[in-house]
């Protein structure tokens, strides 16, 4: 060979020579950059807020970061390798989980599909997962894994269903309790701050007559109330105090009867400090009043009669002659006496001597005025004073001191 063709041969080989290194310099380069950006994957794996987990197509496990790791409660050398569901799914679920495997490898579910599935860790304790999966795919388009995402959601399903089952236990409580529960929002317009009821329960609808609570929601509230001033006292205090408790008031029914409650409200407030709504319970203390008026009647009233007793006569022409002493007016009493009262009850019975002081009752009720104070003392004696300025005998007068003694 020719020294020329051995010249040009040697540059041919040169040339290849730094072609070769030439590639070899940059497949390690890009070995190192592959190596980078592998370790920045599993970096960001490992330090993902998720359970992350790779299951290949043989149900084992390929990769699985520190998160998940730890929520099993295993190392991971200790899971990679391992059938994922046969150690890591409770078997009460584990039928159903691989079916959503198999769905999910083969395309008949779309992926990123959304799925709450227990896991086992090592004690033996299930933590319930919120997962996240998709497929992975090699070069020719052929599925190979499922990578999937996961979020620890236990304590969060756990706390929705104490909410959930308070919700419906206070739900059973406010159907349920014999006290009305309202929530009224508060407005305000030219006249100052007015409410619309907003919740009710069945109650309160009953309470006021209503059908139905919806009945009830879709009424002027306002027209309820017995008296407007004391309505519009109530929200006023309300909105300067935050809080009233057992304010006594009268309400009307839908039919115009009126019942005596007791309102508790409390306000609530917005980010700005304003009341949104007033929350509270109404109870009918219709039956308590009515109970108390008649203790006070029957503290002051004589059963049988209806007049004043002892004590009623006592109490009122006492203050009588305070005002009469006042302002220098006179009072007249006048003493009557019902004869032969034993003799009807001895001779006749109690039951027509009875009747004989309620008939000579009703003669003093229609014969004075109703201003005028009648009582019956006890025996078969009966006093009036009427209110009217007269003059006073001195034996009037006598029984007039001794009765305010």
């Amino acid at each position: 060979m020719k020294k020329e063709e051995l010249i040009n041969e040697a540059e041919k080989l040169r040339k290849q020579i730094a072609k070769l290194k030439a590639s070899a310099a940059q497949h390690k380069s890009n070995a190192i950059q592959l190596a980078r950006e592998r370790d920045l994957v599993r970096t960001y794996v490992d330090f993902a807020g998720v359970i992350i987990v790779v299951i290949n197509k043989d149900q084992t496990v390929t990769l699985i970061n520190n998160v998940g790791a730890r929520l099993l409660g295993y190392r991971k050398n200790e899971i990679i390798g391992k059938t994922w569901f046969d150690n890591f799914v409770p078997e009460r679920t584990r039928g159903a989980v691989i079916d959503g495997f198999n769905k999910l490898l083969s395309g008949r579910i779309r992926t990123v599909e959304y799925f709450e599935n227990p896991v086992l860790t090592k004690s033996g304790e299930e933590k319930l997962i919120a997962w996240h999966n998709t497929i992975l795919k090699d070069k020719k388009g052929d599925i190979f894994a499922t990578l999937s995402s996961g979020d620890d959601i236990t304590e969060r399903k756990q706390i929705f269903e104490d909410l959930k089952s308070n919700e419906e236990r206070f739900r059973t409580i406010v159907e349920n309790i014999n006290v009305g529960i309202y929530r009224i929002g508060i407005y305000k317009n030219k006249g100052g701050p007015y409410g619309r009821l907003m919740q009710a329960n069945d109650a309160l609808a009953q309470m006021l007559g209503y059908d139905s609570v919806k009945a009830l929601l879709v009424s002027n509230i306002a027209e309820h109330y017995h008296d407007q001033q004391e309505r519009q006292r109530f929200i006023a205090d309300i909105v300067r105090t935050g809080f009233v408790k057992d304010r006594e008031l009268r309400l009307l029914a839908k039919n115009g009867a009126s019942l005596w409650v007791a309102i508790t409200g409390k306000a609530q407030y917005d980010e700005q400090g304003a009341i949104k709504w007033i929350d509270g319970i109404i109870e009918d203390v219709s039956d308590r009043k009515r109970m108390e008026e008649e203790l006070r009647a029957l503290s002051l009233i004589d059963e049988l009669t209806g007049l004043y007793n002892r004590r009623g006569f006592l109490t009122l022409a006492g203050q009588q002659l305070r005002i009469a002493k006042r302002t220098k007016r006179q009072q007249l009493l006048l003493f009557a006496d019902l004869d032969d009262l034993k003799r009807i009850n001895d001779h006749l019975g109690h039951a027509l001597g009875d009747q004989a002081l309620r008939d000579t009752a009703q003669i003093f009720k229609a014969t004075f005025r109703t201003s005028d104070i009648l009582a019956r003392m006890g025996g078969d004696e009966a006093c009036r004073r009427p209110s009217v300025p007269v003059m006073l005998s001195p034996a009037a007068g006598s029984a007039c001191r001794s009765a305010s003694a």
